[in-house]
């Protein structure tokens, strides 16, 4: 939120109220580590993928986190992930959240899980990688 505040600002003003909104904090997709070689490994079936060419072109040594994924799983597949109590998000000039507890809020953060759990969600991205369009 930090690279563009007035939008983020303007997202908050204007989403509403009625729908849920669920935040992927750092500390989720963090646990989950898709390490390079396993990327390259589970593209296997092409060499025309994006995500493979970046594995493989540039140094990720680092191996890739997961926290965009586990916001679409989350959308997508949510009783994987556990939940916040709900509550409401307040954003400051800064683009810092802050979440005030409450039953009637809109919003709620994923938790992170334990390393089984951590590992769950890894093969469950691993299993998507490997799907080939038809």
């Amino acid at each position: 939120m930090t690279q563009g505040p007035e939008c983020s600002h303007e997202f908050f003003r204007l989403f509403p109220e009625d729908v849920d909104i669920v935040f992927s904090p750092q500390e989720v997709g963090q646990m989950i580590e898709y390490k390079p070689e396993q990327v390259i490994s589970d593209i296997a079936w092409t060499d025309v993928h994006p995500v493979k060419q970046v594995y493989k072109r540039c140094d990720c040594d680092t191996g890739q986190r997961m926290w965009d994924v586990c916001a679409v799983m989350n959308a997508v597949e949510g009783e994987r992930f556990i939940l916040s109590e709900r509550g409401n998000v307040a954003l400051t000039p800064e683009c810092f959240t802050i979440f005030t507890p409450n039953t009637k809020g809109n919003c709620r953060y994923q938790k992170p899980g334990d390393t089984e759990w951590a590992q769950q969600i890894l093969d469950k991205i691993r299993a998507l990688a490997e799907w080939r369009p038809k």
